[in-house]
């Protein structure tokens, strides 16, 4: 039977081994993880952010933006994982240039302009409902 090791003491397991990590702002990390401290923050190395864009269309496709070494607060972590078991999810994306892929400020104003045309719309309906005599 293992033994169970308190909290930060059980990230031992993952050291030298290509790691996924989840961060609480969503974003995706993956790299080699190299040391820790006993509040959980990590030193990656060799790190990428992994992104995901879903296009209008529903199409799904991946970009990697290298990063480095990079530290990794402790209670910024969600999940932490060994990469090769996400590695299968990311299979069946294709894998674009990060340049080709739009941007977030790209992603919120396409979002927003959507919410206005939706706010739009609804308002001329509750025109036509509620319009006085």
């Amino acid at each position: 039977m293992p033994i169970a090791l308190p909290a930060a003491a059980s990230l031992v397991d993952q050291l030298d081994k290509k790691v996924m990590i989840l961060l609480r702002d969503g974003r995706h990390l993956v790299g080699i993880m190299r040391s820790f401290d006993q509040f959980s923050n990590l030193v990656l190395e060799e790190t990428f952010e992994r992104r995901v864009v879903v296009s209008a269309s529903g199409t799904s496709h991946y970009g990697d933006i290298p990063l480095g070494l990079y530290v990794v607060r402790g209670d910024a972590v969600i999940l932490l994982g060994n990469s090769f078991f996400y590695s299968f999810i990311y299979f069946f994306f294709p894998h674009t240039q990060v340049r080709s892929m739009p941007t977030l400020k790209n992603q919120k104003a396409i979002l927003s302009l959507l919410h206005r045309r939706k706010l739009l719309h609804w308002k001329k309906r509750y025109r036509t409902l509620f319009r006085r005599p």
